[in-house]
């Protein structure tokens, strides 16, 4: 009698312990491929920093070129250029940033939901 409760015992422990072990095995998987869609959204945010960037400096440069010349008279040249660089360095480095802060909550939202 004791011998039956004891097999019924081990094999619901050993069910659990199969049960236990599949759940880690997915958990760690998921948890693989998450670090992959993070890689390759990383590397879309890096690619798509500099196509931004490069189109709001194409833009930015077809504009100054259609400025009449005074303007260029009674505006400093260090002015155009101060402007321009602070443009750029807003769309290398502020941009990225807000985007990376925006796709980690996004990631992070799926992971407790």
């Amino acid at each position: 009698m004791f011998s039956k409760v004891k097999k019924k015992k081990k094999k619901k422990k050993k069910k659990k312990s199969e049960y236990l072990k599949q759940v880690f095995i997915f958990l760690s998987s998921s948890n693989d491929y998450l670090v992959v869609a993070r890689y390759l959204a990383s590397i879309a945010l890096a690619i798509g920093s500099l196509y931004s960037s490069r189109a709001v400096f194409l833009t930015m440069l077809s504009k100054v070129l259609r400025w009449p010349l005074e303007l260029f008279d009674t505006t400093p040249l260090g002015r155009i250029v101060s402007r321009f660089s602070k443009d750029i360095d807003t769309c290398d480095t502020v941009l990225p940033s807000v985007l990376l802060q925006f796709l980690n909550t996004c990631f992070g939202n799926l992971v407790i939901t």
